[in-house]
């Protein structure tokens, strides 16, 4: 390869490496959690696609196939799905959709320990 041609995949790879670590950062952004417990109930509101509460007894929770009335609820590595107003067995926990919306992907959980 000419010098060229090294200048040219060096500003490749640069712009590459900058465009990834902006976009990483604009997502990251536009997600949020809350989480309020107790002694063996948490409350908690994620918005965002790919948001996570990262303690919620000592697991991480997340969201995904969200609709305006339903979600898939992962505690750790256990998941259960359930509509508004529902509850589900999720590992060693029952968890109840309390709010989905698809449009801001953010759904209210509460998550109480068995």
């Amino acid at each position: 390869m000419n010098s060229t041609h090294v200048r040219a995949a060096t500003a490749l790879t640069g712009a590459l490496l900058a465009g990834a670590l902006v976009g990483g950062c604009v997502s990251k952004s536009d997600t949020s959690s809350s989480t309020d417990c107790d002694n063996d109930t948490c409350k908690v509101t994620l918005s965002g696609s790919g948001a996570a509460a990262d303690d919620v007894f000592g697991h991480k929770l997340s969201v995904s196939d969200v609709t305006d009335d339903a979600a898939t609820v992962h505690v750790g590595s256990d998941k259960g799905s359930a509509r508004e107003g529902q509850s589900v067995e999720v590992g060693s926990y029952r968890v109840q959709v309390v709010d989905a919306a698809s449009k801001d992907h953010q759904v209210t959980v509460e998550v109480t320990r068995r």
